[in-house]
């Protein structure tokens, strides 16, 4: 089995172009979770301390279902430190396709999931680095 960085390399362009098709539409979050479409969140983050739900997002259109194996490459990828335990939350953040992103990945019980939110839109003001 091929190691080293093409892999890595693949997932973070894939991630890049499904983060491009979510700015399009105008997706201020992203969530990863496996056998489930990319999902995005359309406008701003919810409130702080508001609960978030699977119901506050919608499809991206045009997305299959999000592979675990997948999904581990790219929580590799992304983050410095491997998730190790069930639980376990490791944020970063990275650039990917044009913007900054903050990154959340979770593991549970041979699963993970992935948020992936604008910094600007998360900071609840607009980007001032221009």
């Amino acid at each position: 089995m091929p190691t080293g960085p093409a892999p890595d390399l693949e997932v973070v362009e894939t991630l890049s172009a499904l983060l491009a098709q979510g700015l399009a539409a105008g997706a201020a979050q992203v969530l990863l979770m496996p056998g489930e479409p990319p999902l995005m969140r359309v406008g701003g983050p919810p409130a702080p301390g508001a609960l978030q739900t699977v119901a506050d997002l919608v499809r991206m259109p045009g997305r299959s279902k999000v592979k675990l194996v997948w999904l581990r490459a790219l929580i590799a990828a992304l983050l410095p430190e491997p998730l190790e335990a069930s639980g376990e939350t490791r944020r970063g953040e990275v650039t990917l396709a044009g913007q900054r992103w903050q990154v959340e990945a979770v593991t549970a019980n041979r699963s993970a999931a992935v948020s992936l939110s604008l910094v600007n839109a998360a900071a609840g003001a607009p980007d001032r680095s221009t």
